[in-house]
């Protein structure tokens, strides 16, 4: 994996780009876009259609699903660059890449790591991507000029680091860093405790419950399609939990002391770990 830090100023100009966004398209009819003041089209002089196989850069934020399911895809124009903003790349990425590859289109899987508990364009906001984290999942064959051209693009909206990792890759770390907080989230609100708990509750539980949340459509399928390392992530938790729960059990101090240390000091040693990176790369 690579990391870019960004430090350009945010809003700024970028030039011939269109937005698919929850499947409408999205254009500032103008010499460039700023994401803060996008609006979607109803004039016909801007027809969504032609705007979209014209265009040289193309960010389709669709679903998994969705994406690969685009149609008319020969129509788009050779050499320009289509990305995505999917929560699973290797399904993603295999899958666009055999199609437009051949085409002379490069698509390059990308994964903006911001987001709310709510759905749908009512909820966006201007910020959402301020200091973010944007990943980049090139292929074997992606063009350096690709990458960085999205890396740039990545930092003029306002993220704050840029991530290049293989799509497999991706899919792992996002098992554990993202679907697998949404799972135990969602398993904790099943509690019959929940429904008492007003007046008993504070910034951890908060934390702890805020993707419970979730779009159960969309979270189902992003979970099957990552399976694999979903189903690693989830077997390693459920062991903890037990041994948590046996050493509280068998009313064995000791035990109990040195899970809670080893968790605490795994902790402190990544905080350490990711600030170190930061310092490097500042």
């Amino acid at each position: 994996m690579s990391y870019r830090y960004c430090r350009s100023a945010l809003y700024q100009p970028v030039e011939s780009v269109l937005y698919l966004l929850f499947g409408l398209s999205v254009k500032r009819c103008g010499s460039f876009v700023k994401y803060k003041y996008l609006r979607v089209v109803e004039n016909r002089s801007c027809n969504s259609y032609s705007l979209t196989f014209a265009a040289r850069q193309i960010v389709a934020s669709l679903s998994h699903n969705g994406i690969i399911a685009v149609r008319h895809t020969d129509k788009f124009k050779p050499g320009s660059i289509v990305t995505d903003s999917c929560g699973v790349k290797e399904y993603v990425v295999t899958r666009c890449t055999e199609v437009l590859e051949p085409l002379g289109v490069i698509f390059v899987g990308s994964h903006p790591m911001a987001g709310r508990e709510f759905s749908g364009f009512d909820y966006s906001t201007d910020d959402l991507f301020k200091g973010a984290s944007y990943i980049i999942t090139p292929s074997e064959n992606t063009p350096k000029m690709a990458i960085d051209l999205l890396s740039t693009l990545a930092c003029c909206m306002g993220f704050g680091k840029v991530v290049t990792a293989t799509p497999k890759q991706h899919d792992i770390n996002i098992a554990f860093t993202s679907q697998l907080a949404h799972v135990v989230s969602n398993a904790y609100v099943k509690s019959p405790s929940l429904f008492n708990a007003d007046g008993f509750s504070a910034g951890s539980f908060m934390d702890l419950t805020r993707v419970a949340k979730l779009n159960e459509y969309m979270w189902s399928s992003l979970f099957l399609c990552n399976k694999e390392a979903l189903l690693f992530e989830l077997n390693t938790i459920i062991d903890n939990l037990c041994e948590y729960r046996d050493a509280i059990g068998d009313d064995d101090t000791e035990r109990l002391r040195d899970i809670l240390r080893d968790g605490r000091e795994r902790k402190e040693k990544s905080n350490e770990l990711y600030a170190e990176h930061a310092r490097r790369k500042g």
